[in-house]
């Protein structure tokens, strides 16, 4: 799947570079998830993001970019002084993300929208201290993204975006999963906020 998606992505630069031009660059962020459907609800989980991107304009004011970067996701849940349910939870999903987006540019700032493909590197997950030994993760899952960027200068970029799972990153339906888009299916899924930096190399061409 990660070969086709790439593969598709190069044809695609391979035949605009003649009449347009794209750039690259590397990415970093913070991260802030939760998981919908495990019944543990804030975005509690602190992760971190990087990697690199590749851009093409399409015109003045229109690009299509693709990214490859490594991300943190998960959920985490403790019991506070304000909530003594004595309940605690930790889930740590560590993915390959794979995002295609459309972008348009106004002046300084920069909006995004498209899709990405998640692959799972690893997990973790533990309930009141003992760690479960439960291996019912999807290994492939889709996401929206929605985003906005301020471009400092031509070479350094600010960011926050938005990324949540079209379909549920778990095998099999447990209590307190939720209904997203096909409401035929009970499931979780991954909400998360990030706050990442972009450094642009400029001109690839």
């Amino acid at each position: 799947m990660k070969k086709l998606i790439l593969s598709i992505f190069l044809f695609v630069i391979l035949q605009n570079t003649e009449a347009q031009q794209f750039k690259g660059g590397m990415m970093f962020g913070f991260v802030s998830s939760q998981v919908a459907g495990d019944g543990y609800s804030g975005f509690h989980k602190a992760g971190l993001s990087g990697g690199f991107f590749v851009s093409l304009d399409l015109n003045p004011t229109s690009s299509l970019q693709m990214e490859l970067h490594y991300i943190q996701k998960g959920s985490r849940y403790n019991d506070t002084t304000y909530q003594e349910d004595f309940q605690q939870y930790l889930l740590r999903l560590n993915y390959v993300d794979l995002p295609l987006i459309y972008q348009y540019r106004n002046k300084d700032f920069l909006f995004e929208a498209g899709l990405s493909t998640s692959f799972l590197l690893s997990h973790y997950e533990e309930k009141e201290y003992m760690e479960s030994t439960y291996d019912d993760w999807k290994q492939v899952c889709f996401n929206t993204v929605f985003g906005v960027r301020y471009f400092l200068n031509e070479k350094w970029i600010v960011g926050v975006r938005t990324s949540n799972s079209i379909n549920s990153i778990r095998k099999n339906e447990v209590e307190g999963n939720v209904y997203r888009y096909n409401r035929n299916k009970y499931g979780e899924f991954n909400d998360v906020l990030q706050l990442n930096l972009y450094y642009q190399f400029g001109s690839l061409k």
